[in-house]
């Protein structure tokens, strides 16, 4: 109960589905995509989680998705089905310390 408190979860479900989607959404992409472009794809998102704020990792999340819409479609909609929820539950549970309102 202690890490769950000292990580700012005031629930299990909250924690759960923060859980869910955050850590997954980088391996369901990178399931769907040629063994080519794991590295690339997956660089590039991990950049995303890691930005200054939830606004400016939503519009590099979407430009890559625009990226992968040319080539592979399935991915690109992988990636836009859970991003908004993603970076929200991120946002609003402080799992990025840099992504607090301000």
């Amino acid at each position: 109960m202690l890490l769950l408190a000292d990580r700012g979860f005031f629930s299990f479900a909250l924690w759960g589905k923060a859980a869910e989607t955050a850590p997954t959404g980088l391996a369901h992409v990178q399931d769907k995509l040629p063994q080519r472009l794991r590295g690339p794809v997956g660089k590039k998102m991990r950049a995303a989680y890691h930005a200054d704020s939830a606004l400016l990792a939503e519009a590099q999340l979407q430009a890559l998705a625009r990226e992968l819409d040319k080539t592979q479609p399935r991915v690109a909609a992988t990636l836009r089905e859970g991003l908004a929820e993603t970076l929200s539950v991120c946002c609003g549970l402080g799992c990025h310390p840099r992504w607090h309102a301000r």
